[in-house]
This record gives C-alpha cells, structure tokens and sequence, in this order.
C-alpha cells in the first residue's frame, strides 16, 4: 500500500550452512565443501521449481494489467472530520453522564419521603448468599464481550463494607457523616435503572453506566457476573478505591506516605501499615503525584527514585507497592526526621515542578512506639573507652520545632497509630496532624487498636474512611472529570476512559460518583477506517502522553494499565527533528496546524514486537487538530506529497479477461450453504482428513482488518452461513457499471458501533460482514492468477 498499487516479486537468498563437529562423525561420513554447495544448489533448484509453480512471473503480469482508483485526499479537511466526530463521541457520553449524575439527587429524595421497609428487586454481580441472585437474563452481548442482561443493573458490594454494615446492624437509614448504609444505598438507587436504559438506548456506542455510593455500593448497568479468581471465588471490588471514584471527588493532588518501619513495628501493625500505604497508592489517578518516605534505624530515608515526587502512573504505582511490600522492620521511631523529610520531599518537587500545585497530604502510618517497650533504647550511649562501638544519638523529639519550620507548605496530615499508643507519642501525632489547621486544612489522627479475637486490624480502607472523606468534602469538586486510560476491571473491553462525576444533595453532602465508560477500541475502529497507503493517524492528551499510536499495543491487547509514552519517543529520533516540538506544542495547547518536514519515519522491520523497527528518511506532512470539549488532539500524517490514495485496484482484467469465481475460505460452509443465488456447487467440496477442500478452485482469506468493523469480527465466536453468503456476494458481485466492489468503510462505519447484541455467536452484527473496498478488489485480480495455476489442465 506504498504509493501506487503494484506487485513486487524478489527473489529470496538463501544461505545454508552446516557446522559439523569432525569428531561426532565416522572418518567414512565426513562432509566437505562439494557435500554443501550440492545441497545448496538443490536447495535452489527446490526453490525455483515452487516460485514457477506458483507463477510468479504471471501474477506480476496480472497486477501490470489492474487498474486503480485514485482518490484526493485532503489532509486539514480529514482531520477536521475526525475531530469533529470524536468530538461528537465524546459529548454523546458527557449528556449521558450529566443525565445520570442530575437524575440522582431527586431520585434520593423521593426514596427518603417514601422509605419503604424493604428491599426493591436486587440483582447482585457476585451473590454473596443464597437470598441473592445473579441478573436473570444473562446473554452474551459482543458490545461487552461477556453476558449481560440489558434490563436490568446489579449490584456489587465490597466484602468489608458487607462486614462493617452487617456489624452496625443498620437498616434503610442515612448515617452519621452524610454517609448512606450499604441498604439506604441500594434502595434508592434501584430507580437508576430507566436512566441506564434510556441512555443507553440513546447512545449504543455507551459501555459500562455505574453509580458508586460512599458507602461502597456499586450499581451497574447492564447487569452481569463480576469475574472469579482461580480458585472460582468473586474478586473483591471497591470502587470508592477506584481511580475514577477519586479523580471525581477529590480534584489533583500531592501525597507523601510516611511508613514507619521500626522494629516495634514488625507482625500485624506493619501489615496493617503496609494495606493502608497501598491502600493510598491504588487509589491515585495518573493525573496525581506521590512519593515514600520510610522511617527506620533512627532517622529516615527515600528510594533515589523518589526523591521528588513523581506522577502516579501504572508503572509507578506498581513500583511503590513493590517497594511498601520490601520493607523489613528494624530500629526505632523518628517522628521529627520522619515529617521533616516528608515536607522536604515535597519543597524538592514544588522547585522541580513535579506537583499538582494542588492538594499537598503527607499520610502516616505508625504505631506510635518509639522502640519496642516504648522507650528510647539502644542509643545516647556515647562510645566506649576507646572511642568505638559508639551508640548512635537518640532521635530528636522536637516534632513541633519541625511542623513550624514546615508550616508555609500547607500540607494536611493524616496520621494512622496502630496498636498500643503511649501518650507522649500521640500527643506528637496529633500535633503533627492538626499543626496545619493554621491554613484551614486540618489534619487528623487515628487509633486503630487490633481486634481482640484476630490480633489484626480489619480493613485499612474502613479505618482510613476519614481520609477519603476528607478529600471529597474538602475540594468541593463538582465537575465532570476524564480519567486516563486503565484497563476494564472486568478484563474484556481493554482500555477504559471513564467520565465520572461528584454527586452532592444539600445537607447530606457527597452521595457517590456517577461514571459512563468507553473503550478506545471504538476510536482505534474509526482510525483504522479512515487511513490510506502509509498514511496514519495518533492521538495525544495536553501532557504529550499518547493515547493511541500505530507503533502502540492495541488498546485492547493490555493485561495492565500501561503508562503513556511521551510523544516524541514515536515521532522522533533522538529529538530529531526539532520541527517536531511545533506539532507537540500545538497539540498539547490545543491549537490546530499543519507543519512539513523531512524526519526519520520508523517502519516496522518484520515483526515489529520481535525485530523492533528500522528508520528511513522521508518528509512528512503533519496536520492536527483539538478534539473539541476533551484535552485530547488527533494528528493524520501523510508522505508528502502523496496525498493520494492508490490502494484501492478496480478490479481491471485488462487484455478483455474477465474473473471467474472467487470463494470464501470457508468452504466447509459452502455445503451447508441454502442461498442459491451464490451458484455453489457443493459437490465440488470435498473432504481431505479433517479438512473440507475444492481442488478446483483457490480460496479468499481475509485478514480481521479486511472487515470494516474488524473488532466485532474478532469477536465473533463462529462465523455462519450467512457471514459466508455476504462474503462471496461481495467478492463475486461484478457490476461493469461500478467497477470497485466492497465498501467505502469510512462511509459506512459511524464512531459509536457495535451490534445490536443479541444471542450468543448469532453473528448479527453487519459491520463484521462489510469488506473493505481495496480488499474486494484485490481478490478479483489475484483471481486471475487460478486460472495460470490450473493452466487449463484438468483437476487434480
């Protein structure tokens, strides 16, 4: 697809060679230099017999003789295209949302002047009893690649919310804080379902439609089963954890995790701290930095890479939570090094501009012990006769000394003191929290004594429902966010982009977060439909992070959330060029453009994921353009100048020839074929060992991106006899009137697809039966090449 359509048959070197080790073999069987270049030279005889057979020289003919259809193209007028219908896409979700998220608050009030004494019809994802069930209509649907029921929502509960309500007791009521019980929750929610339904019917190209209630109780619509682990338990799920569920409530942020890990620490407080660290980390979006501070062996310390803080990516996060789990108890408590680093951390990062310049936190975990009996041991010794083996100075008490010092940075903090707190301790933990009340933001600590009959300390994320809290009530956020991609919690749909938004009622506070999800598989599709030759497209968001490039996994292909690749490591070489920091600019601020300049343009060297890429250089044109109401830009690069497009043959047989018959690769279909108007003779299919076969005629395989929806192809779980009929009509459908078969996909195929649903492997969705106009057209030509194969000669 380089430039006009033309085949191009090379001839292939092939080098043999044999090592022989002398001392393996029989004098007698010893091979020389004549024994190799004889097999070489038969193997090269080999190799000419099948390049003959296959008629090379004839195909090159066939394809001189195929005509093509030039198509203009207009680069600025395709990307304002593009931009507009992502623009379109992404308001279509945003209405959804903004109809979801307004419905709530009146939905919530007519519950609390109805307050009916029990539960409306509950559907659960994971039934935790016998007095729950699974949604009753369960079918597959390849709109969410697993079975769902569209009539209805269902709900999921975190296994520790379930524990913490059913220990309280609590009915259909509103507890303290402006906070809902897990009941309360999913009774006034069940009358979300119409407006799923309705927004749904609205906009097919929706995902996942959810509410997430402080409580924990997360409404989802359609209903469906939550996934299992390998051992076939329902994995848990908090969604007030989520990314998402945060982005929403509590706006950017800067967070330090302090970690004590003195040896007093070591059994289940250190546990307990370590789930609560984590608890932070998992709980922050890409658009949030963080760092860890350790407090160990009379002082403490940071990794080198978090020094400063750096941005909460996947890959960093990960990183964190490796390191939280490395960390062994030894020594004793410093609290003054502790927080002094904490604040240092944070100074380091606000000079560097790594920071929200936002929310700063510093989150605690601690025991409050300075040593194992509570005591400053093993330090203030001084040194021995000699001047060696000498203990080291005790740490520091002036905690306050330290806060004051600190104080202009404003940071709140949380303190979480685990187990048995002496009263010196905790009077410098609750110091440290509440010294920043002096700018309004004043911290808090906690007391979290272990659990008599366990000796653990239950779930982190409940004790740490103050911190949450806080981040929800005291940023007061209200609008609509748009998460960075992660990957479907559910495994199916690959990268999500949620748009998520705080739902607040007058008097009771935050009720939860509303949330509609979309797959950039859906945007991948439109891409893909819209290129031409070498041409390609790529999008960014305003930090330069790319979203979707051709030399990125497919979205759908992660097991993982990825972190973003800076867009200048796929654009250029080293940095090279530097024209290229225009079009980065441009679309990272949000203004459109187009630029041309010569650069090095990667082309895949094989297969890309095993041989990497190798560089030519070629002069591009660059031409982009925001995606209005989102921070992203699409960008279209062309060669220059070739602004045409030349992939699509017409089909031309030259010299008066016309095409005989093409079939489908199925030919075991053929036979169970009813359309007559395909003209099949099924008897001309036979069976050879386990494989239905014609000898008289070749076959058409198509590649999934033959298929203008080439994703519901993929998800097809069998293609059908219809699937085949709708493949040989078009491969076979000759009009002299309109020479080019197949379909203008870009035509089409609107952004938003997917099927209607229906049941399992009915293969009902006609975008997955839609073959793409060049691929139709190059199937006539090569068509022609069975005739030279069969050379006139009999079947055999």
């Amino acid at each position: 697809g380089v430039g006009p359509m033309r085949a191009s048959f090379t001839a292939v070197a092939v080098v043999v060679a044999f090592i022989v080790c002398a001392s393996s073999l029989p004098r007698a069987a010893a091979v020389g230099t004549d024994d190799v270049l004889d097999w070489a030279e038969s193997l090269a005889t080999s190799l000419s017999s099948i390049r003959a057979s296959l008629k090379v020289e004839e195909m090159e003919a066939v394809f001189a003789r195929a005509g093509e259809q030039a198509t203009e193209h207009d680069p600025a007028a395709d990307v304002d295209r593009m931009a507009s219908e992502l623009g379109a896409f992404f308001d279509a979700k945003s209405q959804a949302l903004e109809g979801l998220a307004g419905a709530v608050p009146g939905l919530f009030a007519a519950w609390q002047s109805s307050r009916a004494d029990e539960l409306p019809t509950t559907y659960y994802t994971s039934p935790a009893s016998q007095s729950e069930s699974l949604p009753p209509n369960l079918q597959y649907d390849e709109h969410f690649r697993t079975r769902v029921d569209t009539s209805t929502s269902a709900v999921k509960i975190p296994i520790e919310a379930r524990r913490h309500a059913a220990a309280a007791g609590a009915g259909l009521d509103v507890s303290g804080g402006g906070a809902l019980t897990v009941d309360a929750s999913i009774a006034w929610s069940a009358a979300l379902d119409a407006h799923f339904i309705a927004a749904a019917d609205k906009d097919p190209a929706i995902k996942w439609q959810y509410f997430a209630s402080v409580s924990g109780v997360h409404r989802k619509y359609p209903g469906t089963q939550w996934p299992t682990n390998h051992v076939g338990f329902y994995k848990d799920f908090d969604p007030r954890e989520r990314p998402w569920y945060l982005a929403a409530t509590s706006g950017p942020k800067d967070v330090v995790i302090v970690l004590d890990a003195s040896r007093s620490m070591d059994g289940a407080q250190f546990a307990a701290a370590q789930n609560g660290a984590k608890t932070v980390v998992n709980s922050l979006d890409s658009g949030d930095y963080v760092s860890l501070v350790v407090m160990k062996s009379w002082g403490a310390f940071t990794t080198r890479c978090f020094r400063t803080m750096s941005k909460a990516t996947p890959t960093v996060k990960r990183e964190l939570v490796r390191l939280i789990d490395s960390v062994r108890p030894y020594g004793v408590t410093d609290l003054g090094a502790g927080i002094a680093k904490a604040y240092n951390v944070l100074l380091n990062s606000i000079s560097n501009g790594a920071t929200t310049n936002c929310a700063r936190m510093i989150v605690m975990f601690t025991d409050a012990l300075t040593s194992d009996d509570g005591s400053y041991e093993g330090c203030g010794g001084g040194c021995d006769s000699e001047g060696r083996n000498c203990d080291p100075p005790c740490p520091h008490d002036d905690y306050a000394g330290v806060l004051d010092r600190f104080a202009f940075v404003q940071a709140t903090m949380f303190v979480y003191a685990l187990g048995d707190v002496d009263e010196e301790y905790q009077g410098m933990a609750t110091y440290a929290a509440c010294r920043s009340c002096a700018s309004g933001q004043c911290g808090q600590v906690v007391r979290i004594a272990g659990r008599e009959e366990t000796g653990g300390f239950g779930s982190m994320r409940h004790h740490m429902a103050n911190y949450f809290h806080f981040l929800a009530e005291s940023s007061g956020a209200e609008d609509a966010v748009m998460t960075s991609p992660y990957v479907d919690s559910g495994g199916k749909l690959g990268l999500m982009v949620t748009l998520a938004k705080p739902v607040r009622v007058p008097g009771v506070g935050i009720l939860g977060v509303a949330g509609v999800d979309t797959a950039l598989e859906q945007i991948e599709i439109l891409m893909r439909t819209k290129t031409w030759g070498t041409a390609y497209w790529f999008m960014v968001n305003s930090e330069g992070e790319t979203i979707l490039h051709p030399r990125l996994k497919s979205s759908t292909s992660f097991a993982q959330s990825p972190d973003f690749i800076e867009i200048r490591d796929l654009e250029t070489r080293g940095g090279w060029p530097a024209e290229f920091d225009d079009v980065r600019e441009g679309m990272t601020t949000g203004v459109g453009g187009t630029a041309t300049f010569n650069t090095a343009r990667a082309i895949p060297a094989g297969d890309s994921d095993l041989e990497g890429v190798r560089f030519a250089n070629v002069t591009l044109r660059y031409t982009w353009a925001p995606v209005p109401g989102t921070d992203l830009s699409v960008a279209l690069v062309v060669e220059d100048p070739h602004d045409i497009d030349h992939s699509a043959l017409t089909g031309g047989v030259g010299a008066g020839r016309q095409p005989g018959t093409s079939y489908y690769h199925r030919v075991d279909l053929y036979r169970d074929d009813e359309d007559e108007a395909s003209e099949v003779d099924a008897t001309l299919i036979r069976k050879y060992g386990d494989q239905w076969v014609s000898l008289e005629h070749s076959s058409v395989k198509v590649a999934p991106k033959g298929f203008c929806d080439s994703v519901a192809y993929l998800t097809k779980q069998a293609e059908s006899a219809a699937d085949l009929a709708a493949a040989h009509e078009a491969l076979n459908d000759y009009d002299a009137l309109h020479p080019l078969g197949g379909h203008d996909c870009a035509e089409d195929i609107a952004l938003g697809g997917g099927g209607e649903g229906g049941g399992e492997g009915d293969g009902d969705d006609e975008a997955a039966r839609l073959l793409r106009r060049e691929v139709v057209n190059e199937a006539r030509v090569t068509q022609l090449i069975e005739q030279e194969w069969l050379g006139g000669a009999p079947p055999h």
